[in-house]
């Protein structure tokens, strides 16, 4: 089973060979790494034409010009030929055996997304761990749902199968784009399992990622999403 898995890079000339590295040495052989350059004005563009010199797996996307996470997610979406997919911020980084123990579990299981645990904010004062379970638990949309998984819809802790995606995209110019996208993906999932194993590690020491340069969205806009991600519910139960 073959593992897509989109970085988009911004800023992070000083990030990028960490996060990079900790996805090189997941041992999945069987894997391509998408570093989508969005025009980036430091030196991460030309660092990941070196990166991808180190390593056949690494393929590099210029984008012609900025547009943001989303566009950068979906530039890698747009390319993927992966059987599976998943994102990595190009100023985090994963534990080693994340990504292994989740391709087992999506096998094993035929599950059509695995979500697995989240150190939100790592390097922080308010650093704290997520896990989506305690064990290995398969769920259909609705119990994740139940649980209030959506609440925690990050696009980089899951590993999707790439027909879960289809003509999906990440919306441009919004806020909160995984809690807009995530929900929809996963309606279409038969089984979603969560584990306990591995980690990722959400950074917060890096102001100028691509992942931090967005104006201060109100609660208001984060209450409307939510309110979409109910509706999407109403919609799929009806």
């Amino acid at each position: 089973m073959k593992l897509s898995v989109v970085i988009p890079v911004y800023r992070v000339e000083a990030f990028l060979r960490k996060c990079v590295d900790s996805v090189v040495s997941q041992e999945i052989d069987d894997m391509e790494i998408i570093l989508v350059d969005d025009c980036s004005p430091d030196g991460s563009g030309r660092l990941c034409d070196t990166l991808a010199c180190s390593d056949a797996r690494i393929r590099v996307v210029h984008r012609g010009q900025n547009g943001g996470l989303s566009a950068a997610r979906n530039s890698g979406l747009d390319v993927a030929t992966g059987d599976c997919v998943t994102f990595v911020d190009s100023d985090d980084f994963l534990s080693p055996g994340t990504y292994r123990a989740c391709l087992q579990a999506m096998v094993s299981r035929q599950a059509d997304c695995v979500e697995f645990p989240v150190m939100k904010r790592y390097g922080s004062e308010n650093a704290e761990e997520y896990k989506p379970s305690l064990g290995e638990v398969e769920e259909t949309f609705d119990e994740w749902y139940e649980r209030r998984g959506y609440v925690h819809s990050y696009a980089c802790n899951k590993i999707f199968t790439r027909r879960l995606w289809g003509d999906a995209r990440f919306p441009e110019e919004r806020y909160f784009e995984d809690l807009f996208t995530i929900p929809y993906v996963l309606r279409r999932a038969e089984k979603i399992v969560a584990i306990a194993s591995g980690m990722y590690y959400y950074c917060a020491y890096n102001t100028g990622a691509i992942t931090q340069i967005r104006r201060c969205a109100t609660s208001r806009t984060l209450w409307r999403q939510m309110c979409a991600c109910l509706s999407l519910r109403i919609e799929t139960a009806a």
